[in-house]
């Protein structure tokens, strides 16, 4: 996203110098768009170990935040709460389903941080309950 910013903003202002005038609106428009790709890039890569999901033997711990907020929530489900963890694929998305013993199902998409059957794996060797 930073890399890809950096590009859009140096290809897209510099079109709007080389250009100017009115016609160079437009690729300049796309420049400060790519400005604001690497401002966000930069924001994810200085929080990615508040994103990160945590699983150990306690339990799991999961973002639950925007990333323009400062302070940023947790979601901590423990262990003795999980009643199974499963694979859920549906026109959703391919998604891991975590079921609590209360009878609510979480959906979580673990595929942005690693694959599912590695989630899965994860949760296997660290004892939580995995259909």
């Amino acid at each position: 996203m930073i890399l890809g910013g950096g590009v859009l903003s140096v290809l897209g202002i510099g079109f709007w110098v080389y250009i100017g005038g009115y016609a160079g609106l437009i690729p300049g428009v796309f420049g400060l768009l790519g400005i604001l790709w690497v401002v966000a890039g930069g924001l994810a890569l200085a929080r990615r170990r508040r994103m990160a999901i945590v699983i150990d033997e306690a339990g799991i711990e999961l973002p639950a935040f925007a990333v323009f907020r400062r302070d940023s929530r947790r979601v901590f489900i423990r262990r003795e709460n999980i009643a199974k963890i499963s694979k859920h694929e549906s026109f959703k998305g391919r998604l891991i389903e975590i079921a609590t013993i209360g009878g609510s199902k979480m959906l979580v998409q673990a595929r942005h941080y690693c694959e599912l059957d590695e989630f899965i794996s994860h949760c296997r060797k660290y004892g939580l309950p995995v259909a």
